[in-house]
């Protein structure tokens, strides 16, 4: 008896989770990537013994799921538990917060005034009270609350400073997202997450697609251009340097980005489709900089208020990740900009890019022109997806329209955050519905 053949279209980490568990279940997953390269946006690119992570960059201490993934798949060693020291700039100066006493970081901080802190309690109130259904699970519980922006929600139940230094910075920070426009639940759903520790992958953040994928076939370079699904199988329709070629497969799992999921399979469900095509995602322009020295800060992390600093939201310290990321005695730093930034310079050329950006750190890191000796500009037209209020409404409907016995199933990152960890329970709930269609 031959073995079921599936395929997977999307070598990111939705794609190589996906096909790592209908592998394990005795199913034969045949991958197609577009791109050269695996990983998806988690990509890693090493250059002169720097690694750099040049999409995602980090792993909150919640994401337990791709934790217990790693550890199965054989990478529990290079698996870091990190605590790391952030900081936020007030007037110029960097406030220090140790992130393994958040609560306690922020209310001792001089972030804030007196009057300010006793209001975050409200916020540590609404926070608790919703905790329980900040998951994959509970998003119908999730609608009544998800009607105004973090904005709104700060300057009605907080204050100015409070939206300034923590409700709009972190949204920035972690999203890349307008405070005035992200939901006050992607807000609420970090809060939840920051947990005291984070986790970091030796190797570089591609290590985890990669090793996901050991001994699967992946055909870079590869696009698909159809899937039609029949009451006996699949027909996938791709093109690559040998022409364009259709196989029949017993099913599919698509893991693209969500507009070009919707082109390449006409048949998708009609509430699922809807979901796809009006969700948006923000485009990103982040600058990656191998340096001679380390610089001499502790944070791993800078999350820049809007007031401080106009164009950046965020700035990682990549050497203090994990040991492995740059040669010893040298530092690397990631810097990452406003949507609205990215837009402007998508097609800026890199080195007017580098020089703009090198002179926006300049108020925090000095000039670190003559000590750059490694850099790169990356582009994402898909980075991450924008949470506006009413979204917990569609992602409800999106959920309901999943057929658990379609032949094609979708899976990526796009319900309800993106992130690594959405991206994976994604593909392994994509897999199972396979799995369980297959051997019925």
């Amino acid at each position: 008896m031959s073995v079921p053949t599936v395929a997977v279209v999307g070598a990111g980490v939705a794609g190589a989770m996906a096909a790592y568990r209908l592998k394990a279940a005795g199913l034969k997953p045949l991958v197609f990537e577009a791109g050269d390269y695996i990983g998806g946006r988690a990509r890693t690119l090493r250059k002169s013994g720097f690694i750099f992570d040049t999409g995602a960059v980090g792993l909150l201490g919640s994401y337990n799921r791709t934790r217990d993934v790693a550890r199965e798949i054989g990478m529990g060693s290079q698996f870091l538990t990190i605590k790391p020291v952030g900081a936020i700039p007030r007037d110029g100066v960097l406030r220090y917060l140790d992130m393994a006493r958040p609560i306690r970081s922020f209310l001792s901080s001089e972030l804030f005034s007196v009057r300010s802190k006793f209001k975050m309690l409200k916020m540590v109130r609404d926070v608790v009270k919703l905790r329980n259904n900040l998951d994959y699970e509970q998003i119908d519980a999730l609608i009544p609350h998800d009607v105004e922006s973090v904005e709104e929600y700060s300057l009605r139940e907080l204050n100015e400073e409070i939206y300034e230094y923590l409700t709009g910075t972190l949204t920035r920070g972690a999203w890349l997202a307008a405070a005035d426009q992200a939901s006050v639940i992607q807000f609420f759903w970090t809060a939840k997450n920051f947990t005291p520790h984070m986790y970091s992958l030796m190797g570089g953040m591609s290590s985890l697609p990669e090793t996901l994928l050991k001994g699967t076939e992946v055909l870079l370079n590869t696009h698909v251009v159809d899937v039609h699904e029949g009451k006996q199988g699949v027909s996938v329709t791709y093109v690559n340097q040998s022409g364009e070629t259709t196989r029949p497969f017993e099913a599919c799992v698509i893991a693209t980005e969500p507009k070009p999921a919707t082109k390449i399979f006409p048949q998708m469900i009609e509430g699922q489709k809807t979901y796809l095509n009006t969700i948006e995602y923000s485009r990103s322009v982040n600058v990656h900089f191998g340096l001679s020295a380390k610089p001499d800060h502790p944070e791993m992390y800078i999350m820049m208020p809007k007031r401080e600093c106009p164009d950046i939201t965020t700035v990682f310290l990549d050497h203090l990740k994990a040991p492995d990321r740059a040669p010893p005695g040298k530092g690397m730093i990631s810097v990452f900009l406003r949507s609205d930034w990215c837009d402007e310079r998508f097609d800026t050329e890199d080195n007017v890019v580098l020089k703009e950006v090198i002179a926006k750190l300049r108020p925090f890191f000095g000039d670190i022109s003559s000590s750059v000796e490694e850099s790169m500009v990356q582009r994402w037209d898909y980075c991450a997806l924008k949470v506006k209020p009413g979204n917990a409404r569609l992602m409800s409907e999106y959920n309901r329209a999943i057929d658990p016995q379609a032949r094609v199933q979708i899976a990526g990152d796009f319900a309800p955050f993106s992130s690594v960890n959405t991206a994976v329970v994604s593909g392994e709930r994509a897999a199972k519905r396979v799995v369980e269609k297959l051997h019925a």
